[in-house]
């Protein structure tokens, strides 16, 4: 059956309203999280504003050897999620805005391929590929002052609903990968646990993971599986004209 007129997609102007919902979030919207670790070793207060860390300070207590609490700070740092986010969904409102204008020039090539940019936000969110920081942004650890010793591995990120603060004391070594998690909480490593970072292998010394659920993360998910299945539904439409 071939494509006949149509008029209007009430799908596609959902599917505008939440790409257009989630970049006002991350340019627009003041972020303010409070993290604490259950250990009471790491506390975190972070301010993201325009998809930067504004002002991001972290105090931690490692062990009695670091002469107790030691505090680092991080300003004007991109969100490294946040910015890949924005640099997908940002050019794709203004097509979906034509689209949805347009309906007519809607093809199941064009649906599936937002959709699949669409999954791709998702998976910035929820799969991380790095157990640091400074794996995605090699300048990262020049951004915390004052700078930590190389053996201290500090990062900040948010995942799935939650924002984490992850630290690691670790020391160089050759013996064989060997990784023990703590439980089932992400990213938490036993004491001699090896892993492999920028492609040097490391024996964990000491492992701090500290994380706080955020509406902010919760709300971009909901309208990222909210834009998926409009565009789901539009893909299957447009096929079924075929």
């Amino acid at each position: 059956m071939g494509d006949h007129q149509i008029n209007s997609l009430p799908e596609l102007n959902r599917v505008v309203e939440s790409l257009q919902a989630i970049e006002n979030i991350l340019k627009r919207e003041e972020i303010l999280v409070e993290i604490n670790s259950s250990n009471g070793k790491v506390s975190a207060r972070i301010k993201i504003e325009q998809d930067l860390y504004d002002l991001c300070t972290i105090y931690t207590t490692l062990n009695a050897q670091t002469g107790g609490e030691v505090s680092y700070k991080i300003s004007s740092y991109p969100v490294t999620e946040f910015h890949s986010i924005l640099s997908i969904i940002s050019p794709l409102i203004p097509k979906m805005r034509y689209l949805a204008k347009n309906p007519s020039m809607l093809t199941v090539t064009l649906a599936e391929d937002a959709h699949r940019d669409i999954l791709q936000c998702e998976r910035i969110l929820t799969v991380r590929e790095f157990l640091t920081n400074s794996e995605i942004t090699p300048d990262w650890a020049s951004s915390i002052e004052p700078a930590p010793p190389e053996n201290l591995l500090i990062s900040v990120f948010p995942f799935r609903d939650s924002f984490y603060v992850s630290i690691y004391m670790v020391q160089p070594t050759t013996d064989p990968l060997r990784e023990m998690h703590v439980h089932s909480t992400p990213f938490n490593y036993s004491p001699k646990s090896v892993v492999q970072i920028n492609g040097q292998r490391y024996m964990i010394e000491h492992s701090i993971i500290a994380s706080q659920c955020h509406q902010t993360l919760t709300r971009i998910l909901r309208l990222i599986h909210s834009a998926n299945e409009d565009l789901e539904t539009l893909s299957s439409l447009k096929k079924s004209q075929l």
